[in-house]
């Protein structure tokens, strides 16, 4: 992944320099904080932070399922809740 991320990197920084290629930079700067953020997703432990936030939004879906129920939707919460389960 790293490899791909400074490919585009020095593609842009190099496009930038170009006649009238200005934008490449423009778009270098503009994408930095993803590559940074796709950068720490794939860096060793491999993955933890996805897991950290795949753990994160199933507690918050297992929190909307939960507010569904108290709210008398429990079809609805059902359907989530297999969903959630990957049925």
């Amino acid at each position: 992944m790293d490899l791909y991320l400074r490919g585009w990197e020095e593609r842009l920084r190099a496009e930038g320099f170009d006649p009238g290629q200005q934008h490449a930079h423009e778009l270098l700067r503009e994408w930095a904080p993803s590559f940074a953020l796709a950068r720490s997703w794939s860096q060793e432990p491999r993955g933890f932070a996805a897991e950290h936030e795949v753990e994160r939004l199933q507690r918050l879906v297992r929190e909307a399922i939960g507010a569904l129920r108290a709210a008398g939707e429990d079809h609805v919460a059902s359907r989530i809740e297999r969903g959630l389960r990957g049925r």
